[in-house]
Formats: structure tokens, C-alpha cells, sequence
């Protein structure tokens, strides 16, 4: 028997509302940050993002463990297995939408990649029956706060602590929108935001496996667009070979040069694409001098990045260990250096350092969940 194809469950349950079933149930997730800073209460139908009351004076301190600092209340659409809170399909381990976590960690990686800050759901601490006389709700035990890796010296993410960047609350509207996806997209931008949620939160351990998260964050949603024409392909990895190609006026000889040259390079052509069409605008505030990335030559950097990650996932070459280090931060200024710092002894391409590709990722996936749903109808 053929089934419907199901997207996360947080992408259903928006559905839901806007396809007019009735909310029967309401929970509300306890999530964890280093962030304890940010306030925050907007609502974004059928969600709301809220801070606890417990805030700190973001001067108290700097850095820390984990602690409960958002509540995601969840209005319920979608009906509730009998005798449970939730529906069968919270857990999403179904292969086709699964992504390493329930819906608690699907809204809370979305919260995570809007409000630019590390983020994970501890569970449902609260559940409301609107069926019976339950105004008051029945607690759950969310469990403990999940670890979080302190660095060892400075941060890998600068700006991600507090006194860093501010929270982009604004950003949050979006949740709007979610259910203006399609199933697809919705699956793809729930697989990249769990793993840019990942990337940040395990960086002062393990800064290799970041530089591979956020790259998977940026290819998961470049590889929903079709294939550019043959000329083009090529154009984005070999210039050179483009021109002198094009000068031929020979289409039989494109697309058999591109074949040997760029269709085996179809992914990169992509990665590369991704990030020319929804790459943000630069940082307000930038070094200046060498320590500040070229915009313009923002591919060249970008295909140093990619090809080291691939020698890191094939080859087991690992990422270079200068740009797995934190960037300078001026002491002046607090502005972080873009570049990384090359060691005279390592074979490194000259390119950006984890906390500008950071900025680049995120900044682009929000710039392709804009572009996508404007003006478009729930799916």
C-alpha cells in the first residue's frame, strides 16, 4: 500500500494549522544555550520562541556550560497517538525525513541557524491537554542540560559567544514560512540546520569536524538545484578552458570537454553556485589589511575550503591544522582576522578561517529560505 510522503514533523504540523485542523495539545520544549544573554518572545504561528526569566547581565560572564535559556511552546495540529503526547511521528526515524533527531532538535536547529546561536533541545518540559481542563499544563522532566565543549584557550567562534554578535530575533519571522516549503526543501533545510546546529556546538572540541558540518549545511541545500548547461559548469571550475571552448563556437566540443573536466566536479560546480546566488553581504565590522578576505575572490577561497574537506572524507587527509585554529581577535577592536594564519612549514591554500565560513553558511541558507518561500503558497 502506498503511504503519503511525510517532511519533519515540525513542516507538517505548520501544514496543519494553515490547512485548518484544529489544535488540540500544546508542549514546550526546554532548550539549552551558552547564550543566556538573548531576549527574545515572538511568536511565529504555530510557534513561539521565548527566553526564561533567569537572564544574566551578559557581562557576568563570557563563557560557560550549557543551561535551560529558551522555551519553544509548540501549538499542536497534528493528533496525538492515543495515550501518548505526541504523535508516532515526532521521533522522525523514518528514513526518508530522518536527520539524527526528533522534533524537538528539528525546531530547535531551526531556532539554532535563525537566531545564529548554539542551541539544543533537552525535551518537552511541559504538555497541555486543550481537550480536558488542563490551563496549567502537566510537567515533564526534560532531562539534563547536554554538554557542551569549553575551549582550551580561545574560542573557534568568537562571535558566537556573548559579548559577541547580537541574537538576530528578527530572523525568527521565518518560522512563518516554514510551511511554505515544499517537501523536499523542507526535508533538505532541517538536515542543513542540524548540522550547522552540530558544527557550533562541537567547535571548541573538534574544529574538523565543524569545517565538515558546515560544509554539509551549505551542500544538502545546493544540491536541490538543477545542473547549469555544460558551458556554465565549466565556466565555475575552469575559466580558462571555458573561453577557450566558447572561442570555438563548437557545441558537440563543450559538452564533451566539460564532461572530461566539470561533470565529475558536478557537486563543487554546485557548492560553488550555492554561494554566489544567497552569499550574504560582508560582515559590518571587518579587519582591515591582510587580515580581511577579498570578497571578489570569495570562490577561490571557497574551493580551497571544499577541496580540503573532500581530501579529509576520501583520502583521510585531515583538514589543515591552521584553519582549524581560532582566529586572532584584536584586543583593541575585538574584531576577529578573516584569514587564517598560515604556518611556513604547512601546505595550506590561502582561505577564510571557521568563524567567517560560519558567517557564510549561515548567512546564505537564511538568504535561500528568504528567496524561496517569498511569495510563494503553503505546499
Amino acid at each position: 500500500m502506498l503511504t503519503t510522503p511525510s517532511g519533519p514533523w515540525g513542516w507538517e504540523n505548520a501544514k496543519a494549522k494553515l490547512h485548518g485542523q484544529p489544535c488540540t495539545a500544546a508542549l514546550e520544549l526546554a532548550c539549552y544555550t551558552d547564550r543566556l544573554d538573548v531576549f527574545v518572545d515572538r511568536a511565529a504561528d504555530p510557534y513561539r520562541v521565548m527566553s526564561t526569566a533567569d537572564r544574566v547581565d551578559p557581562w557576568d560572564r563570557v563563557y560557560g556550560p550549557a543551561r535551560l535559556g529558551l522555551i519553544i511552546r509548540v501549538e499542536q495540529y497534528l493528533p496525538p497517538t492515543p495515550d501518548e503526547i505526541v504523535d508516532f511521528a515526532w521521533d522522525q526515524d523514518q528514513r526518508d525525513v530522518s536527520h539524527g533527531g526528533d522534533a524537538g532538535q528539528e525546531l530547535a536547529a531551526l531556532v539554532s541557524l535563525l537566531l545564529g546561536i548554539r542551541l539544543r533541545s533537552g525535551g518537552i518540559s511541559r504538555y497541555f491537554d486543550l481537550r480536558a481542563d488542563n490551563s496549567f499544563g502537566y510537567p515533564h522532566d526534560p532531562g539534563p542540560a547536554p554538554y557542551l565543549p569549553q575551549p582550551t584557550s580561545q574560542p573557534v567562534f568568537p562571535y558566537l559567544g556573548e559579548r559577541g554578535r547580537e541574537a538576530q530575533t528578527e530572523q525568527l519571522s521565518l518560522l512563518n514560512r516554514y510551511a511554505h516549503l515544499s517537501l523536499k526543501q523542507s526535508r533538505a533545510l532541517v538536515r542543513a540546520a542540524r548540522s550547522y546546529q552540530d558544527a557550533i556546538w562541537i567547535a571548541d572540541a573538534d574544529p574538523r569536524q565543524a569545517w565538515l558540518r558546515l560544509v554539509t549545511a551549505a551542500e544538502v541545500i545546493a544540491q536541490l538545484a538543477k545542473d547549469d548547461p555544460p558551458l556554465t559548469r565549466l565556466k565555475t571550475l575552469h575559466p580558462d578552458i571555458a573561453d577557450w571552448v566558447a572561442r570555438t563556437n563548437d557545441e558537440a566540443l563543450t559538452i564533451r570537454v566539460t564532461e572530461l573536466f566539470a561533470d565529475q566536479q558536478r557537486v563543487t560546480a554546485k557548492f560553488l553556485r550555492f554561494f554566489e546566488e544567497f552569499k550574504p553581504s560582508p560582515p559590518e565590522r571587518r579587519p582591515t589589511g591582510q587580515a580581511r578576505m577579498k570578497w571578489s575572490t570569495l570562490p577561490d577561497y571557497l574551493k580551497a575550503v571544499y577541496s580540503a574537506r573532500s581530501k579529509d572524507l576520501h583520502a583521510g587527509t585531515p583538514i589543515p591544522g591552521a584553519m582549524c585554529n581560532p582566529p586572532f581577535v584584536s584586543q583593541r577592536s575585538g574584531i576577529a582576522w578573516e584569514m587564517i594564519f598560515r604556518a611556513s612549514t604547512l601546505e595550506c591554500a590561502p582561505t577564510m578561517n571557521l568563524q567567517m565560513f560560519e558567517y557564510l553558511v549561515r548567512g546564505s541558507l537564511i538568504n535561500w529560505w528568504k528567496a524561496t518561500v517569498e511569495g510563494k503558497q503553503p505546499a
